[in-house]
């Protein structure tokens, strides 16, 4: 069910992330990352034509060249790593009368272990991310109480993430029905992309090679996988359009 894996995303300007994404990878992602930003740019442009162009951008940047992301062990990556699971993880909630003592310890911890890790942004309580290699999370963005983000997982700039959510970018291999599913490793990473703006509601789960466009919304409990276009509010297993953002969505209105 898995293609090629694709590069991995980060988009944070010049340095180590820059070269990992490389100028292939980058043609990819600009003009993606355009349409997304700047939608008065295709206005006239029918709804079929715009889903068509969503689907290929998505389908080329899922097929790009396989990249690694390698990080070098140091006795800094090791104590922020032993804190964050042993003491910050632990601490009130962001929410709580002193949820800024977990706030500030989970942040000191994470601007070590992720890729990237932007300005003004949460990392709430009991949030597991494995060793924080591939991660990145962009400028008031929030990840949500007790939630799960593991591989190549590029967050934008103020993106909210409920609670308990799942967010992952890769998953076990199991085509083989004459061999244990247990006994068959692991698909190559799909990463996935969240761009700006977007809320993941309680319990949404983003499967491998998901793309979410720029302020999209996932209704609670949904499953992701693929593309869904800016804008746009999905919902249900797997999810599905269920409307539009505008001011008429807001319920009671």
């Amino acid at each position: 069910m898995t293609g090629p894996r694709p590069t991995r995303l980060d988009g944070h300007g010049e340095g180590p992330a820059d070269t990992r994404l490389g100028r292939a990878a980058r043609s990819v992602v600009e003009p993606l990352a355009h349409a997304v930003s700047h939608p008065g740019d295709v206005l006239g442009t029918s709804a079929e034509e715009l889903a068509q162009e969503w689907e290929s951008a998505a389908g080329d940047l899922l097929e790009a060249p396989p990249q690694r992301t390698r990080r070098r062990f140091s006795l800094d990556r090791l104590v922020r790593y032993a804190f964050y699971y042993l003491v910050a993880t632990k601490l009130p909630r962001k929410r709580s009368p002193v949820g800024f003592l977990g706030r500030s310890a989970r942040g000191w911890a994470c601007a070590g272990l992720f890729d990237h890790l932007g300005e003004d942004t949460n990392v709430d309580k009991g949030v597991f991310f494995g060793s924080g290699a591939g991660v990145s999370l962009g400028d008031r963005s929030g990840i949500g109480v007790e939630s799960l983000v593991l591989g190549t997982v590029t967050i934008g700039d103020d993106v909210m993430i409920g609670p308990r959510c799942v967010v992952v970018s890769h998953e076990h291999i199991y085509d083989d029905v004459s061999t244990p599913m247990n006994a068959q490793g692991m698909a190559p990473d799909l990463p996935v992309v969240i761009g700006n703006d977007v809320w993941l509601g309680v319990g949404v789960t983003l499967l491998p090679g998901t793309v979410i466009g720029d302020g999209a919304v996932v209704a609670a409990g949904g499953v992701v996988t693929g593309a869904v276009e800016p804008g746009v509010i999905v919902g249900g297993v797997p999810a599905r359009p269920i409307g539009r953002r505008s001011p008429a969505t807001r319920a009671g209105s």
